[in-house]
């Protein structure tokens, strides 16, 4: 005889799981107990279990799928002679990960549903309807669905087609609904001053695509040390809305596929992990997740995604469930460090950081000290770069001393590519604040001297004031690092 592979009630509510891995194919023999699958439900991964012992027939459905509660998803073959209208109502017995409620608060009708009546209704997208249903009993039939769908002229609508969506994309769906269901979302912006990071990528000459890579590392890597330090953008919501604080920071960056669709890959570093590491470790991940592959992490606490190369300055992000936060990070654009109004303004090139947080797990102060601890080492960022070449204000040991006229070319190289002209423009008589006397062209030259002192503190070892250098000449430049 056969027994049915039911999806039981894992909790107070839950309507679906999302079926993640068959750890049993048909035909292989399973005594009970033995794990058949995993399914994720709100906050958990679930093992269901065999029911007893017999030969898997057959799976009804694939992974990636979204299954109601009380559909079967397989059947075993048996020479149990219990009799088989009772085994098949069974539900299949379960080893939770996470503690779950009982499943006797959940509605009496959605108990009542045969797995015909619940395919429908999950078909057409009728959850939120279903009490309007009209019934002749207290069983909502087959029969009574199609009589209602009739009525409303929801028979002609075509299904959609089955494997329209891709099992990642069902994956990703189902974690943006259930976040969308338990959330409670909140969200904050924090402006960072972006100079240190471009100006250590312009030393670098990356092409665009590396660049964009380079940075959403170092943004990753920020958020992931800020992270172990605020113990509460590491915890987890379990199903009875109770929060767990877990030990270790798990971060997921934003990719797309080869196939365009969206994923997150989502990885674990050491605390003793250099950049270096982490830059390989982030890297490999986002490479293997962007081919199609799943990642091995499945449960990010926060999700970045860079949308700098999109040219999007602000957003409102979305929590993927089962993490708690979400941070957008806006293209950088110009924004006045003092009262634009006033002559000699002084401008940065700055970001927008925005997180949307899960109120349950943390409260609106703590979410913004954590903003600002990630905006503090953004615009503090002192880590080797990705190459492993340290990033130090002391020249290399191994570097000879630069003559004069060596460094006076090489000043004049630098300003030229700030100023955006040629270099035989660049005259070493001539000291920043001759450019002009116009606030616009006084804002820029303010800019260019910081750009400068930022070059010659990270290739010379000198700390130059700006409103210092403004005056001085390239000449004079090139005497004061000689």
């Amino acid at each position: 005889m056969s027994r049915e592979i039911i999806v039981p009630q894992l909790g107070e509510g839950l309507r679906e799981v999302l079926l993640v891995k068959f750890c049993k194919q048909p035909g292989e023999q399973v005594v009970q107990g033995d794990i058949l699958c995993q399914v994720e439900t709100e906050k958990a991964v679930t093992e269901i279990e065999a029911p007893c012992d017999g030969v898997l027939e057959v799976w009804k459905t694939s992974e990636g799928a979204v299954v109601p509660v009380g559909e079967s998803i397989g059947r075993l073959q048996t020479g149990d002679a219990a009799d088989e209208k009772t085994a098949q109502v069974e539900t299949a017995s379960v080893t939770v990960e996470t503690k779950t409620l009982a499943s006797d608060a959940s509605s009496t009708a959605n108990r009542s549903m045969s797995p015909r009546t619940r395919s429908l209704i999950q078909k057409h997208d009728l959850w939120n309807e279903v009490e309007r249903i009209p019934r002749s009993g207290s069983k909502l039939t087959p029969d009574e669905v199609q009589a209602y769908l009739d009525q409303r002229g929801s028979s002609s609508i075509t299904a959609p087609a089955e494997g329209a969506y891709s099992a990642l994309q069902r994956r990703e769906a189902f974690r943006f609904v259930q976040g969308a269901r338990n959330c409670v979302p909140a969200t904050l912006t924090v402006r960072v001053v972006w100079d240190r990071i471009e100006s250590q990528l312009s030393e670098q000459n990356l092409t665009v695509s590396d660049a964009n890579r380079w940075t959403t590392v170092a943004l990753a890597w920020c958020i992931e040390r800020a992270m172990r330090d605020h113990p509460l953008l590491r915890s987890r919501i379990l199903p009875d809305q109770q929060r767990v604080v877990l030990s270790e920071p798990r971060i997921g960056i934003a990719v797309r596929t080869e196939a365009n669709e969206f994923a997150v890959a989502v990885f674990q570093a050491d605390a003793t992990s250099t950049f270096q590491d982490f830059f390989d470790l982030a890297t490999g991940s986002m490479e293997s997740v962007m081919q199609g592959k799943e990642s091995p992490q499945q449960d990010a606490q926060v999700v970045l995604s860079n949308m700098m190369p999109f040219h999007i300055h602000d957003s409102v992000p979305t929590v993927v469930a089962p993490a708690v936060a979400t941070i957008v990070v806006g293209d950088p654009f110009w924004a006045p460090r003092d009262d634009p109004s006033k002559p000699n303004a002084r401008w940065n090139r700055v970001c927008n950081l925005s997180m949307t947080f899960d109120h349950r797990a943390l409260g609106g102060i703590e979410a913004a000290r954590f903003s600002h601890a990630v905006k503090g080492k953004l615009e503090q960022f002192v880590n080797p770069i990705a190459t492993g070449k340290p990033i130090s204000a002391e020249p290399r040991a191994d570097t000879p001393a630069k003559g004069k006229a060596e460094i006076t070319e090489e000043l004049i190289g630098k300003l030229a590519e700030l100023l955006g002209i040629a270099p035989s423009l660049v005259q070493s008589d001539a000291c920043l604040a001759d450019v002009g006397e116009d606030s616009l062209l006084s804002l820029d030259v303010r800019l260019v001297a910081e750009r400068m002192c930022q070059f010659i503190s990270t290739n010379h070892g000198r700390e130059i004031d700006p409103d210092e250098l403004i005056s001085m000449t390239v000449e004079e430049m090139a005497v004061e690092l000689g």
